[in-house]
């Protein structure tokens, strides 16, 4: 016997998930040239301008981890590719010492202009088409009883 999926299944699996999701910009992992790069990034850029010292970002090691499942060993491989490019800059303080982030903003906005001048297929696929690419969709006014859709 096969079960039904419920209508709004979206819903429901987000709470049996039961966790925050967090932004993912494909950009950035593009920039970096690796996933975890982009990851990290994305994560620090939700962080940006939320802490006591303005500029920089406290992180710890636990903290990322928490948030985004990268280990230490991928969020050093993540650091290391953002301060090649010269867009992270990190520095340790307090004891014990703990990691402090600075984003070159400015730069990283040179670099994205710099990707976005050569458009890839994979990042810019809806502003070249200004269409989704989905071949499934959700009906997201199925509760609602004024369909406006004739």
């Amino acid at each position: 016997m096969t079960r039904k999926l419920p209508k709004n299944y979206n819903r429901i699996l987000l709470e049996a998930l039961s966790a925050k999701p967090i932004a993912f910009n494909p950009l950035l992992a593009e920039l970096a040239k690796s996933a975890n790069a982009g990851l990290f990034m994305s994560q620090l850029l939700f962080w940006w301008e939320k802490g006591k010292k303005v500029g920089w970002i406290y992180k710890t090691i636990k903290e990322m981890s928490q948030e985004t499942k990268l280990t230490r060993g991928e969020q050093d491989t993540a650091i290391k590719k953002w301060k090649q490019l010269g867009i992270l800059e990190v520095k340790k303080e307090g004891v014990p010492p703990k990691r402090h982030f600075k984003i070159n903003v400015i730069k990283l906005l040179e670099l994205l202009r710099k990707t976005n001048a050569q458009p890839s297929e994979a990042t810019n696929q809806f502003v070249e088409t200004n269409k989704t690419n989905c071949n499934y969709g959700q009906n997201i006014t199925e509760n609602n009883p004024e369909n406006t859709v004739k």
